[in-house]
């Protein structure tokens, strides 16, 4: 038997219309960002700046999608829309206690995910739940997949042997960058949820969801607009960002992924923090009253427009000491700012 982690079932069905996957094979699927996410704790001002390492885990929050196909396609395992926490937790508890029951029938574990550190951290994510290690009785193959047409397929699939995930492979490389960075975010939102939460009622703004570190800075970027501007210009604006001009580049790290731009946006408009401004139907955005009272009462140190490379260098090295002085100086200083602001 195989056992195939696949990070979309797209890519799992293209291999099976490619005739890659054989009848032997179990598929799971990670959806991306892994199955299980940080649990941000309750804080008080007093915990403030907070870079405790993440302790608790929770599972993610899906739409109704099977988790687990077995060797004749059909679902071993799937989370509904009407499922609780509870339930999702025990399903994904059954969900991990059947497969390590199978790792001594499993022959070859293969790793069929986005060639980035998102695919291969929410791999790596589940293989550390079975327990699994490069001593390990049952290797893990790799598919570095760079395109999805048939040769490109084959080829990948035909490679996978060379592509073994161990300590110095590229998939463990990623896998850490990614784990660095699920860390920066915890210890981000787990000080946000607090000290921006408490900022965000003082300004007139709804509090929850807590402000991500780049909807923070989407906010403190539309500040220095002058003028209204259009969803579509907003969103090349993040993309193409280039901060200061301090870490030099051919190319712009931008301010969240592909992916992420347009919810960062949405979520600032239903946060209150967006005004729109509608001519010949068009519409156009600017801060709006809570929004910039926001950001006005901001040290002005906490806007950083480098952070996105200081996060990318510091994935690269895996650098938790400069993450960690970077979240206790700046929201240290901001829950001092606050404090002396009088509200």
């Amino acid at each position: 038997m195989r056992l195939l982690i696949a990070e979309k079932p797209h890519l799992a069905k293209i291999l099976r219309e490619n005739n890659l996957i054989e009848h032997d094979t179990e598929i799971v699927f990670t959806f991306g960002i892994g199955l299980w996410r940080y649990t941000i704790p309750r804080l008080s001002f007093a915990d403030i700046p907070f870079t405790s390492p993440p302790a608790l885990i929770r599972p993610q929050s899906y739409k109704p999608r099977n988790v687990l196909l077995g060797l004749d396609g059909k679902a071993k395992f799937s989370v509904s829309e009407e499922a609780t926490n509870a339930e999702r937790e025990k399903i994904l508890n059954d969900l991990v206690e059947y497969l390590r029951g199978q790792m001594g029938e499993y022959k070859e574990i293969i790793c069929a995910v986005d060639c980035d550190r998102t695919g291969h951290g929410s791999a790596k994510q589940l293989l550390d739940k079975l327990e699994w290690t490069e001593n390990s009785d049952v290797p893990v193959h790799c598919l570095y997949l760079m395109a999805t047409d048939k040769s490109s397929l084959e080829n990948a699939w035909a490679d996978r042997t060379e592509n073994t995930w161990h300590q110095d492979s590229l998939a463990e490389k990623l896998a850490r960058q990614q784990l660095a960075k699920r860390t920066f975010d915890y210890w981000w939102n787990a000080n946000s949820s607090v000290v921006f939460s408490e900022l965000s009622k003082w300004s007139g703004l709804i509090a929850s969801p807590l402000i991500s570190k780049y909807e923070l800075m989407l906010l403190c970027i539309l500040a220095d607009k002058p003028s209204p501007i259009s969803e579509s210009e907003i969103i090349r604006l993040m993309d193409r960002w280039k901060g200061s001009g301090k870490y030099k580049s051919d190319w712009c790290q931008g301010v969240g992924s592909p992916m992420s731009r347009t919810a960062i946006f949405v979520r600032a408009m239903q946060r209150g923090a967006l005004s729109v401004y509608t001519e010949d139907r068009n519409n156009a955005y600017s801060l709006s009253a809570a929004g910039k009272a926001f950001v006005s009462q901001l040290h002005k140190k906490t806007f950083d427009p480098d952070l996105p490379f200081r996060i990318n260098d510091w994935l690269s090295r895996g650098d938790y000491d400069a993450m960690s002085r970077y979240i206790r100086t700046v929201f240290g200083r901001q829950i001092r700012f606050q404090r002396n602001l009088g509200n």
